[in-house]
């Protein structure tokens, strides 16, 4: 019964796999320049210190702003960002990972209520904020 099902899954993943790895080879705007990379790394290097010095800690902020001001809205760097979007996407399964390497299960035992329930409380609070504020707007109209 699953056999059939779990056959046809890979089927399909490696059909959709072979179709995607055909349309980048067939763009050659997938790819990025070989300026992109060194130029990335450059700005993460000289930049983000330089950030840094004139007050700005917190280094995801800076990350932020370096990739507002060297992408397609600041000074257009980078036009073509899917690579990148691609790489950001291998940085966060390589992030996950560590975590999951780190994952500690005693520890986890020991502080599972407040980890469960100020998360629950977390995502009811906001989302009751959203829904506040949504309730006092105006009605959106579409075109």
């Amino acid at each position: 019964e699953t056999a059939p099902l779990l056959r046809w899954g890979l089927a399909e993943v490696v059909s959709r796999l072979r179709q995607g790895v055909a349309n980048v080879a067939g763009n050659p705007r997938a790819f990025p320049r070989k300026s992109d990379g060194l130029v990335l790394l450059g700005s993460l290097a000289f930049v983000l210190p330089a950030l840094s010095r004139l007050g700005l800690k917190s280094s995801i902020l800076a990350n932020i702003l370096l990739g507002i001001i060297i992408g397609p809205s600041g000074f257009c760097i980078f036009q073509n960002t899917s690579w990148s979007e691609t790489l950001a996407q291998a940085g966060m399964l390589f992030f996950l990972c560590e975590m999951g390497l780190e994952l500690n299960f005693g520890r986890l035992k020991r502080v599972w209520r407040d980890v469960f329930l100020l998360g629950a409380g977390q995502v009811l609070a906001t989302t009751w904020a959203l829904y506040a504020v949504g309730r006092r707007l105006p009605p959106f109209r579409g075109r």
